[in-house]
Protein backbone atom coordinates (compact mmCIF):
# COMPACT_ATOMS: atom_id res chain seq x y z
CA UNK A 1 0.00 0.00 0.00
CA UNK A 2 1.22 3.56 -0.92
CA UNK A 3 -0.13 7.39 -0.04
CA UNK A 4 -0.14 9.09 -3.21
CA UNK A 5 0.18 12.86 -3.04
CA UNK A 6 -1.48 14.07 -5.79
CA UNK A 7 -2.09 18.32 -6.64
CA UNK A 8 -4.01 19.56 -9.94
CA UNK A 9 -3.29 22.68 -11.93
CA UNK A 10 -5.12 24.96 -13.79
CA UNK A 11 -3.91 25.76 -17.43
CA UNK A 12 -4.24 29.02 -18.94
CA UNK A 13 -3.00 30.15 -22.33
CA UNK A 14 -1.29 33.47 -21.34
CA UNK A 15 -0.23 34.25 -25.26
CA UNK A 16 -2.33 33.33 -28.31
CA UNK A 17 -1.16 34.42 -31.48
CA UNK A 18 -1.82 33.80 -34.51
CA UNK A 19 -0.53 30.13 -34.17
CA UNK A 20 -1.61 27.02 -32.08
CA UNK A 21 1.33 27.67 -29.47
CA UNK A 22 1.04 30.03 -26.81
CA UNK A 23 3.32 30.75 -23.03
CA UNK A 24 0.95 28.73 -20.43
CA UNK A 25 0.96 29.33 -16.87
CA UNK A 26 0.04 26.57 -14.42
CA UNK A 27 -1.63 27.13 -11.20
CA UNK A 28 -1.47 24.60 -8.62
CA UNK A 29 -4.83 23.83 -6.99
CA UNK A 30 -5.34 21.92 -3.67
CA UNK A 31 -8.92 21.20 -2.07
CA UNK A 32 -9.29 22.96 0.85
CA UNK A 33 -11.88 21.72 3.18
CA UNK A 34 -14.00 24.68 3.86
CA UNK A 35 -14.91 23.63 7.27
CA UNK A 36 -11.68 23.87 9.10
CA UNK A 37 -9.11 24.68 6.29
CA UNK A 38 -7.61 21.26 6.08
CA UNK A 39 -5.58 20.75 2.94
CA UNK A 40 -6.12 17.76 0.73
CA UNK A 41 -3.26 15.85 0.48
CA UNK A 42 -4.95 13.96 -3.27
CA UNK A 43 -6.61 16.60 -5.75
CA UNK A 44 -7.39 15.96 -9.06
CA UNK A 45 -9.06 18.11 -11.70
CA UNK A 46 -11.25 16.38 -14.57
CA UNK A 47 -12.98 18.70 -16.20
CA UNK A 48 -13.66 22.95 -16.68
CA UNK A 49 -16.09 24.54 -18.10
CA UNK A 50 -16.43 28.21 -20.55
CA UNK A 51 -17.35 29.49 -16.51
CA UNK A 52 -13.82 28.42 -15.12
CA UNK A 53 -16.09 26.39 -12.93
CA UNK A 54 -13.73 23.07 -12.13
CA UNK A 55 -15.23 19.62 -11.24
CA UNK A 56 -12.80 17.26 -9.49
CA UNK A 57 -11.66 14.45 -6.93
CA UNK A 58 -10.04 15.05 -3.69
CA UNK A 59 -9.28 12.66 -0.56
CA UNK A 60 -7.35 13.11 2.80
CA UNK A 61 -6.37 9.76 2.88
CA UNK A 62 -4.19 9.66 -0.63
CA UNK A 63 -7.26 8.28 -2.88
CA UNK A 64 -8.28 5.78 -0.62
CA UNK A 65 -11.77 7.54 0.02
CA UNK A 66 -12.50 10.83 -1.46
CA UNK A 67 -15.18 12.91 -2.59
CA UNK A 68 -16.61 14.88 -5.52
CA UNK A 69 -16.39 18.84 -5.93
CA UNK A 70 -16.80 21.59 -7.51
CA UNK A 71 -14.69 25.01 -7.72
CA UNK A 72 -15.23 28.04 -8.32
CA UNK A 73 -12.46 30.35 -9.22
CA UNK A 74 -14.48 33.77 -8.70
CA UNK A 75 -15.01 32.62 -4.98
CA UNK A 76 -12.66 30.63 -4.45
CA UNK A 77 -14.67 28.40 -2.89
CA UNK A 78 -14.80 24.75 -2.96
CA UNK A 79 -18.36 22.71 -2.60
CA UNK A 80 -18.89 18.71 -2.55
CA UNK A 81 -20.81 16.70 -4.60
CA UNK A 82 -23.65 14.60 -2.76
CA UNK A 83 -23.86 10.54 -3.57
CA UNK A 84 -26.90 9.79 -5.18
CA UNK A 85 -29.19 8.11 -2.73
CA UNK A 86 -28.78 4.88 -1.66
CA UNK A 87 -24.27 4.80 -2.27
CA UNK A 88 -21.53 4.96 0.14
CA UNK A 89 -19.04 5.93 -1.04
CA UNK A 90 -17.32 2.68 -0.37
CA UNK A 91 -18.76 0.13 -1.92
CA UNK A 92 -21.00 2.28 -4.08
CA UNK A 93 -20.06 5.19 -5.91
CA UNK A 94 -20.80 7.81 -8.33
CA UNK A 95 -17.89 9.48 -9.71
CA UNK A 96 -18.73 13.19 -11.68
CA UNK A 97 -16.12 13.80 -14.33
CA UNK A 98 -17.35 16.54 -17.10
CA UNK A 99 -19.25 19.71 -16.69
CA UNK A 100 -20.67 21.79 -18.97
CA UNK A 101 -21.94 25.87 -18.77
CA UNK A 102 -25.41 25.28 -17.79
CA UNK A 103 -23.39 23.38 -14.95
CA UNK A 104 -24.33 20.29 -15.48
CA UNK A 105 -22.72 17.13 -15.04
CA UNK A 106 -21.91 13.49 -16.46
CA UNK A 107 -20.25 10.56 -14.62
CA UNK A 108 -20.43 6.84 -14.03
CA UNK A 109 -20.60 4.82 -11.16
CA UNK A 110 -18.73 2.07 -9.25
CA UNK A 111 -20.82 -0.42 -8.04
CA UNK A 112 -21.08 -4.48 -7.02
CA UNK A 113 -23.34 -4.70 -10.31
CA UNK A 114 -21.22 -2.93 -12.71
CA UNK A 115 -20.65 0.68 -14.12
CA UNK A 116 -23.09 3.01 -15.48
CA UNK A 117 -23.30 6.21 -16.46
CA UNK A 118 -25.52 9.36 -15.10
CA UNK A 119 -26.35 12.88 -15.68
CA UNK A 120 -26.48 15.21 -12.62
CA UNK A 121 -28.49 18.14 -13.15
CA UNK A 122 -29.73 20.46 -9.84
CA UNK A 123 -29.03 18.02 -7.84
CA UNK A 124 -30.88 14.99 -9.27
CA UNK A 125 -28.40 11.64 -10.72
CA UNK A 126 -30.86 10.29 -13.99
CA UNK A 127 -28.74 6.52 -14.96
CA UNK A 128 -28.54 5.17 -18.23
CA UNK A 129 -26.69 2.47 -19.80
CA UNK A 130 -25.45 1.88 -23.46
CA UNK A 131 -27.83 -1.23 -24.62
CA UNK A 132 -25.91 -4.40 -25.39
CA UNK A 133 -22.46 -3.48 -23.05
CA UNK A 134 -21.66 -4.44 -20.13
CA UNK A 135 -20.24 -1.64 -18.80
CA UNK A 136 -21.12 2.49 -19.91
CA UNK A 137 -18.44 4.97 -18.93
CA UNK A 138 -19.40 8.78 -19.68
CA UNK A 139 -17.00 11.55 -19.54
CA UNK A 140 -17.69 14.44 -20.69
CA UNK A 141 -21.43 16.42 -21.33
CA UNK A 142 -21.70 19.05 -24.21
CA UNK A 143 -23.84 22.02 -24.35
CA UNK A 144 -27.37 22.81 -25.42
CA UNK A 145 -27.89 22.79 -28.96
CA UNK A 146 -31.43 22.99 -31.00
CA UNK A 147 -30.67 19.28 -32.11
CA UNK A 148 -30.15 18.36 -28.69
CA UNK A 149 -31.37 20.25 -25.99
CA UNK A 150 -29.68 18.88 -23.41
CA UNK A 151 -26.49 18.73 -24.91
CA UNK A 152 -24.78 15.39 -25.99
CA UNK A 153 -22.50 13.06 -23.57
CA UNK A 154 -19.54 11.33 -24.76
CA UNK A 155 -17.74 8.71 -23.00
CA UNK A 156 -16.76 4.66 -23.76
CA UNK A 157 -18.20 0.83 -23.47
CA UNK A 158 -16.75 -2.04 -22.65
CA UNK A 159 -17.85 -5.71 -22.73
CA UNK A 160 -16.66 -6.59 -19.31
CA UNK A 161 -13.75 -8.50 -20.67
CA UNK A 162 -11.22 -6.18 -22.26
CA UNK A 163 -9.55 -9.29 -24.24
CA UNK A 164 -10.51 -8.45 -27.69
CA UNK A 165 -9.83 -5.56 -30.10
CA UNK A 166 -13.29 -5.01 -30.13
CA UNK A 167 -13.91 -5.13 -25.99
CA UNK A 168 -15.05 -1.07 -25.93
CA UNK A 169 -15.42 1.00 -28.03
CA UNK A 170 -16.26 4.95 -27.72
CA UNK A 171 -19.78 6.59 -27.74
CA UNK A 172 -22.02 9.61 -27.72
CA UNK A 173 -25.59 9.40 -26.34
CA UNK A 174 -28.91 12.06 -25.84
CA UNK A 175 -30.05 11.83 -23.14
CA UNK A 176 -33.42 13.62 -24.04
CA UNK A 177 -34.05 10.93 -26.44
CA UNK A 178 -31.96 7.75 -24.96
CA UNK A 179 -30.90 7.40 -28.53
CA UNK A 180 -26.98 6.37 -28.78
CA UNK A 181 -24.26 5.91 -31.49
CA UNK A 182 -20.66 4.64 -31.17
CA UNK A 183 -17.86 5.88 -32.99
CA UNK A 184 -15.98 3.02 -34.84
CA UNK A 185 -13.20 3.30 -32.04
CA UNK A 186 -12.60 -0.26 -31.36
CA UNK A 187 -9.79 -1.53 -29.42
CA UNK A 188 -8.72 -3.17 -26.38
CA UNK A 189 -9.61 -0.28 -24.15
CA UNK A 190 -10.97 2.70 -25.56
CA UNK A 191 -11.37 5.85 -23.83
CA UNK A 192 -13.56 8.30 -25.52
CA UNK A 193 -13.34 11.89 -23.60
CA UNK A 194 -12.98 15.56 -24.95
CA UNK A 195 -15.68 17.15 -27.43
CA UNK A 196 -16.31 20.52 -28.74
CA UNK A 197 -19.10 22.61 -30.42
CA UNK A 198 -17.85 21.10 -33.74
CA UNK A 199 -19.03 18.02 -32.74
CA UNK A 200 -15.34 16.40 -32.41
CA UNK A 201 -14.20 14.15 -30.20
CA UNK A 202 -11.20 13.29 -29.08
CA UNK A 203 -9.63 9.79 -27.28
CA UNK A 204 -7.50 7.03 -27.50
CA UNK A 205 -6.99 4.11 -28.08
CA UNK A 206 -4.82 0.88 -27.55
CA UNK A 207 -3.49 -0.56 -30.82
CA UNK A 208 -3.27 -4.28 -30.80
CA UNK A 209 -0.66 -4.19 -33.75
CA UNK A 210 -2.02 -4.90 -36.68
CA UNK A 211 -2.88 -2.09 -38.24
CA UNK A 212 -1.00 0.18 -35.85
CA UNK A 213 1.87 -0.45 -33.57
CA UNK A 214 0.94 -1.68 -30.49
CA UNK A 215 0.01 0.71 -27.63
CA UNK A 216 -1.72 3.61 -27.13
CA UNK A 217 -2.81 5.97 -29.92
CA UNK A 218 -4.79 9.37 -29.73
CA UNK A 219 -7.96 9.73 -32.07
CA UNK A 220 -10.32 12.30 -33.67
CA UNK A 221 -13.57 12.08 -34.61
CA UNK A 222 -14.81 14.26 -36.84
CA UNK A 223 -18.69 14.76 -38.04
CA UNK A 224 -19.29 14.04 -41.75
CA UNK A 225 -22.51 15.81 -41.46
CA UNK A 226 -22.50 19.22 -39.70
CA UNK A 227 -21.68 19.38 -36.10
CA UNK A 228 -23.73 16.33 -35.13
CA UNK A 229 -21.53 13.44 -34.06
CA UNK A 230 -24.58 11.16 -33.84
CA UNK A 231 -24.89 11.08 -37.85
CA UNK A 232 -21.14 9.44 -38.07
CA UNK A 233 -18.22 10.79 -39.35
CA UNK A 234 -14.63 9.64 -39.40
CA UNK A 235 -11.51 9.00 -37.39
CA UNK A 236 -7.85 9.50 -37.47
CA UNK A 237 -4.97 8.75 -35.20
CA UNK A 238 -2.13 10.01 -34.43
CA UNK A 239 1.05 10.23 -31.47
CA UNK A 240 3.04 13.59 -30.82
CA UNK A 241 6.83 12.54 -31.34
CA UNK A 242 6.08 9.26 -32.22
CA UNK A 243 5.35 8.80 -28.77
CA UNK A 244 1.99 6.86 -26.85
CA UNK A 245 -1.03 9.40 -26.71
CA UNK A 246 -3.98 10.05 -25.23
CA UNK A 247 -5.83 12.42 -25.96
CA UNK A 248 -8.15 14.17 -23.27
CA UNK A 249 -9.28 17.13 -24.34
CA UNK A 250 -10.64 19.37 -27.44
CA UNK A 251 -11.71 23.43 -27.33
CA UNK A 252 -13.99 24.97 -29.96
CA UNK A 253 -10.53 26.15 -32.03
CA UNK A 254 -9.87 22.52 -32.58
CA UNK A 255 -6.66 22.75 -29.84
CA UNK A 256 -6.04 18.99 -28.38
CA UNK A 257 -4.89 17.97 -24.97
CA UNK A 258 -2.91 15.12 -24.84
CA UNK A 259 -0.93 12.82 -22.69
CA UNK A 260 2.26 11.39 -23.99
CA UNK A 261 4.41 8.86 -22.62
CA UNK A 262 7.96 7.86 -22.95
CA UNK A 263 10.34 6.47 -20.40
CA UNK A 264 10.57 9.24 -18.45
CA UNK A 265 6.97 9.49 -17.26
CA UNK A 266 4.42 11.37 -18.67
CA UNK A 267 3.70 15.18 -19.70
CA UNK A 268 1.12 17.19 -21.12
CA UNK A 269 1.12 18.69 -25.05
CA UNK A 270 -0.96 20.98 -26.92
CA UNK A 271 -1.71 21.37 -30.13
CA UNK A 272 -2.85 20.46 -33.37
CA UNK A 273 -2.35 17.80 -36.46
CA UNK A 274 0.10 20.78 -37.85
CA UNK A 275 2.39 20.64 -34.24
CA UNK A 276 2.28 19.92 -30.34
CA UNK A 277 3.80 22.05 -27.95
CA UNK A 278 4.63 21.25 -24.49
CA UNK A 279 3.35 22.81 -21.38
CA UNK A 280 5.97 22.75 -18.62
CA UNK A 281 4.34 22.17 -15.15
CA UNK A 282 6.54 22.33 -12.33
CA UNK A 283 7.36 19.88 -10.59
CA UNK A 284 6.13 17.26 -13.42
CA UNK A 285 9.96 16.12 -14.05
CA UNK A 286 12.57 14.04 -12.28
CA UNK A 287 13.62 11.43 -10.76
CA UNK A 288 11.20 8.72 -9.34
CA UNK A 289 9.03 9.17 -5.71
CA UNK A 290 9.93 7.24 -3.17
CA UNK A 291 6.61 5.23 -4.02
CA UNK A 292 7.98 4.14 -7.31
CA UNK A 293 6.62 6.54 -9.59
CA UNK A 294 7.75 9.17 -12.22
CA UNK A 295 6.45 12.90 -11.77
CA UNK A 296 4.08 13.67 -14.40
CA UNK A 297 1.11 15.22 -15.44
CA UNK A 298 -2.22 14.39 -17.39
CA UNK A 299 -4.65 16.84 -18.44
Amino acid sequence: MYTAIRCAFVLAAAVFSGSVFGDYVANRLDYVDPSNGAVANFTQLWSTNNKANALGFASFDGGVTGFSFVYDPETGEYVRLPLPPGFDGITTFANPIGINDAGVMTGATFEPTGIRSFTLKDGVYTFFSIPGWVESDARTIGNPTAAHPQGLVVGFVGDGVFDTSESTNGFVYDPVTAAFATLNTPSFFTIAHGQNVLGQIVGNIIADGSSLAFGNWGFLFTPTTGADPMLGGTVSYFRVNGKRTRARGINDKGLIAATVQDATGTQTYVGTSSGFQLVPVPGSTGPQCPEGFSPGTTP
